[in-house]
């Protein structure tokens, strides 16, 4: 097994991606909502994106790993609000499932706290996220 520091630079290395990716996410499909409410919620949520990407990158830097974004994206302009939610609430799904993850295999008590401050952030967006879609459906 990887020693506890390669490990934890590993698991801080996907959270970049994972936080990186809503940042610009959350803040492209801002601007292409037309929602208030929705609009304000994602500016509020890659705000949000954009402390963690500095939280993990400042952890990821400290023991010598290398920040580095791959992310791609696609047509992310031209969806309906509906897919935009739900893909949204998916993905901090995904995010709280690495968290947890690397909660589990308890890095460090620095890390623990930090992996448990963002599942609980993750878990308040996929809420508020699933409230919205809620909101959508009765419409």
């Amino acid at each position: 097994m990887k020693d506890r520091r390669h490990r934890t630079i590993e698991v801080l290395s996907n959270s970049i991606q994972l936080e990186y990716r809503a940042v610009f996410l959350y803040r492209i499909h801002a601007r292409a909502i037309r929602n208030r409410e929705v609009r304000e919620r994602l500016i509020e949520f890659g705000e949000m994106e954009s402390e963690h990407a500095i939280l993990v990158g400042e952890k990821l830097t400290e023991l010598g790993g290398t920040i580095a974004w791959t992310f791609k994206p696609k047509d992310e302009l031209h969806k309906p609000l509906r897919q935009i939610l739900e893909e949204h609430a998916e993905w901090e799904r995904q995010a709280i499932a690495v968290y947890q993850a690397a909660l589990d295999e308890h890095l460090g008590e620095e890390y623990d706290r930090l992996f448990a401050r963002l599942i609980k952030d993750e878990q308040h967006h996929a809420r508020v996220l699933s409230e919205l879609l809620e909101h959508l459906a009765r419409r």
